[in-house]
């Protein structure tokens, strides 16, 4: 996940030292639509997490770990993860495409992500965290991929993290793929 939120950064971060530079005044000028340079960003976040997972799933053998389900399984739980990336990617553009500078970028980049990474499943089981935490776990969308995936490849039950996971996906980018064009446009 670490790996991620850097790439993440670094979209919102790129966009908005861009737009600062006039490179994004350039695209202007080049008969494309108006989201490409946004979604451009964005899917070279992707790639970034696909290699990411098969870097993970490469320590991860070599430090013991086996997939105990099925190879569809282990894409599915890799899907849901880089997914799950993509979307929150579209909040960081947004960000990026909507402050001024770039350390403003950077400060709200970690003020807007430390709350999804404290309080998941990541690193401890939920029901060794306090109440008031375990309470934001419960609806933190970082713990429903977490614990999809995990139950994705070791086989434990997924109850419904799977459907949160890609409910939670739809909706960030529903409502920040729309805004990051909008606030891009209006930057014109």
């Amino acid at each position: 996940m670490g790996a991620g939120i850097a790439g993440m950064l670094s979209s919102g971060l790129n966009i908005n030292i861009d737009m600062e530079k006039g490179v994004h005044d350039r695209f202007r000028s080049l008969p494309i639509g108006r989201s490409a340079p946004l979604l451009g960003s964005v899917l070279a976040d992707l790639v970034r997490y696909v290699i990411t997972v098969l870097i993970l799933f490469a320590i991860g053998f070599l430090m013991g770990f086996r997939v105990e389900t099925d190879a569809v399984s282990a894409i599915a739980a890799s899907a849901l993860a880089i997914g799950f990336g993509f979307a929150l990617s579209w909040v960081m553009v947004f960000l990026g495409v909507l402050m001024r500078d770039e350390t403003t970028v950077m400060a709200l980049t970690f003020i807007a992500i430390l709350p999804l990474l404290l309080g998941t499943s990541m690193a401890a089981p939920v029901e060794t965290l306090p109440d008031w935490l375990r309470s934001w776990a419960g609806i933190n969308p970082v713990t429903h991929v977490m614990d999809a995936g995990r139950a994705l490849l070791t086989g434990t039950p997924i109850g419904n993290t799977v459907t949160w996971t890609l409910a939670w996906s739809a909706g960030l980018v529903a409502v920040f793929a729309p805004l990051s064009v909008w606030a891009f446009d209006r930057e014109r």
